[in-house]
């Protein structure tokens, strides 16, 4: 070991890496200890009314899938509604027709002349929540497709004690830039999965996810994360978690199928879009995320330190495969949980890929402007 970790005397960097590589180590293991205390929830008899609310905009085109999917849903006793956020394609006519041959779904719109008091999609879903008469509130997205048990598999983890429940949406597509994709959703699913286990969630995905209405109105709904474009779904997790005694559960059962961005440009959009939310996190939270960055950064420049004669290329070496090792133990639990055997051969390329990619849209995430919805942002929305 002592030849493998060999730097030159005259720099401290030996002592930085390990000590954020012991500190990366730990954080992966706990969150190893976190996914493997996940439990499948006992079936639920209940027939209680719940709403499922959909903010959409321009999705005409996707809006038919999800709409047989939720007819076709295992459990029945729930309405939809969908908000069409000032959409300028014909997704108003799409909901106009399906709401005349299925009862369960009420749309809603958004003036296009109003002015908005927060983020577009958070006011959208808080009209929607607004309007809906379940306690239950489950959420996904316009172009997604939940299977058919979905809703059934999220109410049977609501026990009196619990007021979130979030769970996995895999993105479903050909090639190898849709794998890569898939494997960066379900990581971010293990993250969610063995971070709520212990106890302190730190993601979860608005394609996924449900609440309480009264946990909703406990937190003073979206108001205290308003003017962050995204974070209906994260953001959110946190006023729970840092708010309120209710208990937060990861469901691994439910799936919704979603479709990965068709282009690099469309990918790296979403996640500059993720990245901006950064600055509305906790102390904690940044503390956390800011060591796993920092390490990921040296990591990015290693080649540079080694090239100046700061550190031997066998230290680079050994740190970057002991990461490699106990982040594969953390994925492993999520390709075997969700049957995913395919994105085995592709955990290689995106390790590689994986310290460029946390670097570079990490920083960009807090500064770019972003694309959504055929809309510019920046990270935080302008009173």
């Amino acid at each position: 070991m002592e030849a493998i970790f060999q730097i030159y005397s005259n720099s401290p960097l030996l002592i930085v890496y390990c000590s954020l590589l012991i500190i990366y180590c730990l954080l992966v293991f706990g969150l190893l200890v976190g996914i493997l205390k996940v439990r499948r929830a006992k079936p639920r008899k209940t027939n209680e009314f719940i709403s499922v609310i959909v903010a959409a905009r321009n999705e005409e085109q996707n809006l038919p899938f999800l709409i047989d999917s939720l007819k076709n849903q295992s459990y029945q006793n729930f309405e939809l509604i969908i908000v069409d956020d000032r959409s300028e394609d014909g997704t108003l006519a799409v909901l106009e027709k399906f709401s005349k041959i299925f009862a369960k779904l009420k749309f809603l719109t958004v003036d296009k002349n109003s002015k908005l008091e927060m983020a577009p999609k958070k006011n959208a879903l808080s009209l929607g929540i607004s309007e809906s008469k379940g306690e239950i509130l489950l959420f996904t997205d316009a172009d997604c497709i939940p299977e058919k048990d979905w809703i059934e598999k999220t109410l049977n983890y609501f026990t009196p004690k619990v007021g979130l429940v979030t769970g996995y949406s895999p993105s479903k597509g050909k090639g190898l830039f849709s794998l890569l994709a898939e494997l960066d959703t379900l990581s971010l699913a293990c993250v969610n999965a063995g971070t709520i286990a212990l106890g302190f969630p730190m993601t979860c995905s608005g394609r996924n996810l449900a609440y309480r209405k009264e946990v909703f109105e406990e937190v003073g709904g979206f108001s205290k994360i308003a003017k962050f474009i995204s974070g209906d779904d994260d953001l959110f997790l946190h006023l729970v978690r840092d708010l309120t005694n209710w208990k937060i559960v990861f469901c691994p059962e439910s799936s919704v199928l979603t479709s990965p961005p068709n282009s690099a440009k469309a990918f790296f959009n979403q996640r500059i879009r993720h990245a901006s939310k950064g600055k509305s996190y906790t102390l904690k939270t940044k503390i956390l995320l800011g060591s796993v960055y920092l390490f990921n950064f040296l990591l990015f420049i290693s080649p540079i330190l080694w090239f100046s004669g700061f550190v031997k290329l066998e230290a680079i070496l050994g740190i970057f495969f002991t990461k490699t090792l106990i982040e594969f133990l953390v994925i492993f639990w999520g390709i075997s949980n969700w049957k995913s055997w395919k994105l085995i051969p592709i955990f290689p390329l995106m390790e590689l890929l994986h310290i460029p990619y946390v670097t570079i849209l990490g920083l960009l995430g807090q500064f770019l402007k972003f694309e959504w919805k055929e809309q510019k942002f920046e990270a935080k929305k302008k009173s």
